[in-house]
């Protein structure tokens, strides 16, 4: 069953209300160990979440208020930091897609 959320068209939305697919993985791994619950949330948003295509990566559309998305960046602040060089590059990507979606929260 799809939502009707699922149907809504690039050009509907700010560009900065979609994380990739792989920034939500790397979120989920993060959090995984630090906060379950929060991992479970983007965990169900990445499986259920409206999906929409820019190119050839699938993005996911993050309707969440500004509390929540707050909530996720000091979680990921929380985070140890990786030893690899390529996981510190993902980790600081998906940190900024995040603060990204903050903002635009903030300008409303």
């Amino acid at each position: 069953m799809q939502s009707s959320a699922e149907n809504i068209s690039y050009q509907e939305i700010h560009e900065s209300s979609l994380l990739s697919l792989e920034t939500l993985d790397v979120t989920f791994k993060t959090l995984r160990p630090i906060n379950a619950r929060a991992a479970l949330e983007i965990q169900n948003l990445r499986q259920k979440g409206p999906r929409i295509s820019k190119g050839q990566i699938s993005h996911c559309y993050v309707d969440w208020d500004l509390d929540k998305v707050a909530e996720i960046i000091h979680l990921l602040t929380q985070a140890e930091a990786p030893k690899a060089d390529d996981e510190r590059v993902f980790l600081n990507q998906t940190m900024n897609d995040w603060i990204k979606l903050g903002r635009q929260l903030l300008a409303g």
